[in-house]
């Protein structure tokens, strides 16, 4: 099956094992047998697309433009983002049980508080940085990655900023995982980095290492 002038920008496997593939046209869900596109025409509400990431209950969540939207139940809806300021673009989207929703834009990190989007608190770099990828590990923990400014550790009353030794090179860090070591990878436009959360070591890895 071909997917004509597909850019790949976002990707996610479902709960229902379903894999979700999207970008500037769009997003299209590869299941068993079936190859579903999903645009403004079946309810998708939003053009280009930045993100997507898995929230309560069945609920997918799509972030793209300055605009937000949830797929639950089988339908899709616009979701509002009162107390954003104009023209911040919403880059990434992640729903926690504890802390509700988040969202990462190109003006710094946002959190539904009080019915609706407020500057995350602590006053850090997250308040006006761009944040390009937000991640919740096995452990329940939030990383939220930057242009420019590094990655962050979520915390109770804010934000700390992860201290790497020998520092993460071209810091525009865009995806995270965690592995069954404890390590922590992170993708960035120089590479992929191996992190120690306990250490706050670092070895990262390039084209030149194969």
């Amino acid at each position: 099956f071909l997917v004509p002038s597909l850019k790949v920008w976002l990707h996610l496997e479902d709960r229902e094992g379903g894999v979700w593939l999207g970008g500037p046209s769009g997003v299209m869900r590869f299941g068993d047998p079936q190859v579903l596109p999903y645009g403004q025409k079946q309810g998708l509400p939003l053009g280009a697309l930045y993100s997507v990431s898995r929230g309560l209950g069945d609920r997918l969540w799509f972030a793209g433009g300055d605009s937000l939207a949830v797929r639950e139940g089988g339908r899709f809806r616009s979701h509002p983002t009162p107390g954003l300021p104009a023209g911040a673009g919403v880059l990434c989207v992640l729903e926690d049980p504890g802390r509700g929703l988040l969202l990462g834009t190109t003006g710094g990190l946002y959190s539904f508080r009080d019915g609706c989007f407020r500057p995350f608190p602590g006053g850090t770099a997250l308040s006006r940085t761009m944040v390009l990828c937000l991640y919740r590990d096995g452990l329940g923990r939030i990383w939220a990655g930057t242009r420019g400014a590094g990655f962050f550790l979520l915390e109770k009353e804010g934000a700390r900023r992860c201290a790497v030794a020998g520092g993460i090179p071209d810091e525009r860090i865009g995806a995270f995982h965690l592995a069954r070591d404890g390590a922590l990878w992170v993708g960035s436009t120089a590479g992929l980095t191996r992190y120690d959360p306990a250490t706050g070591r670092a070895i990262t890895y390039t084209t030149r290492d194969g």
